[in-house]
This record gives structure tokens, C-alpha cells and sequence, in this order.
């Protein structure tokens, strides 16, 4: 699962700044980054009424993209973003770098600029130039980040690092004596669904 922080800070603090040298020095250590951006502009993501993509969200598609066959844009309805949310729905990257979500307190920050000090998971107090104090702090935070995250009806269920850590182990052993399972795993998916669901 992909390890999630933050960078936050007040408008024009630099965070962006921060951001784009963060990513690039990650890039340059071979990891898999996303980057989720945080806005509270509402209206980013209208479209005119009657447009596909509005009338596929419309009439209830859990999860609606675009393409222009060089990018993809998606848009999907979540009950709750939070750090498993995001963690789950970027499994395949090693990080990903939220800008924003100062109030999420779920999420480690790095704080760019002044103030900071009323925000929940503030790691540490930086500037827009400390990009190698905040990767040698995000390779840190991988070598002991969870190795398990458990959805229960689409919603993340926190757990502590011990937990996360029993629950993987217990996981590897079944599958550890079933046929044709590969000596190295690099990730495990299992779905448990009910029956009269």
C-alpha cells in the first residue's frame, strides 16, 4: 500500500514549490509517486449539464473517466477520504504527496511556511527549499509504514501498526502453502464478500 503525507501550509506558502522538488527527488530514487491535490473550490469539477460524464455520475456510476487517449481524468464519489481511502485507491504507487488536507489528522504533514502549530499530524516545520529534509523523512516513514490496510464495506478501518503488521503475517502464512504461489509477493488483494449481500 502506498504511503501517504501531506504537504500544507497557507495559501502561497510554497507548498507547490515544495511539492514538484519532492517528486522529482522521489522520481530519481526509482519510486512509484502519485499526488493528489486538495481544493475548496466546489465548482472544479461542473460540467454543463447533459454532458456524458455528468449524466454517467448522474444516474449513479460509482466511478466515471475521460481520456483523450494521452491523459485520463476521473471523477468517483467518495463517502469519506481518508488515509486508507487513499492509501487503497493508489495501491500501486510506493507515495503519494497530498497537497493540502491541513485538517485531515489522519495524514503526517510537513508544514510549509508559519503557523502550523493548530493543525492535527504536523511532522515537521519546513520551507519550500527542505525537499531533501522531507524525502529523507518520507524514506523513513516507508521503512515503517503498515504493511496491511483492511476495508470493511468500502470504508478503512484503522488499525495499529502492530495489528497491520499480524494481520499480514497471518495472510502470507495461508497463502504460503497454497500451489503455485510465487516465493517473492509483492502485495496480496483478498475480497470477502457475502452471499445475500
Amino acid at each position: 500500500m502506498a504511503l501517504v503525507i501531506a504537504i500544507s501550509g497557507f495559501h502561497n506558502s510554497g507548498k507547490t514549490s515544495l511539492g514538484e522538488k519532492v517528486v522529482r527527488r522521489l522520481k530519481e530514487l526509482g519510486l512509484k509517486v502519485a499526488v493528489l491535490k486538495s481544493t475548496k473550490h466546489e465548482d472544479v469539477f461542473e460540467e454543463k449539464e447533459g454532458k456524458d460524464t455528468a449524466r454517467y455520475l448522474n444516474c449513479g456510476a460509482d466511478i466515471v473517466g475521460i481520456t483523450n487517449r494521452k491523459e485520463v481524468t476521473l471523477r468517483l464519489k467518495v463517502s469519506e477520504l481518508d488515509k486508507n481511502w487513499i492509501s487503497y485507491f493508489f495501491k500501486d504507487y510506493d507515495v503519494v504527496v497530498c497537497e493540502g488536507f491541513k485538517s485531515e489528522k489522519d495524514i503526517p504533514k510537513f508544514w510549509v511556511g508559519e503557523g502550523g502549530e493548530n493543525f492535527p499530524g504536523v511532522l515537521k516545520r519546513v520551507s519550500s527549499e527542505d525537499a531533501d529534509i522531507v524525502v529523507e523523512e518520507i524514506m523513513k516513514l516507508l521503512k515503517e509504514e503498515n504493511p496491511c490496510v483492511l476495508f470493511v464495506n468500502e470504508r478503512g478501518v484503522k488499525m495499529k501498526p502492530f495489528v497491520s503488521r499480524a494481520l499480514a503475517e497471518v495472510v502470507k502464512g495461508f497463502i504460503s502453502s497454497l500451489k503455485g504461489i510465487p516465493e517473492s509477493i509483492k502485495e496480496v488483494s483478498v475480497s470477502i464478500r457475502e452471499k445475500n449481500v
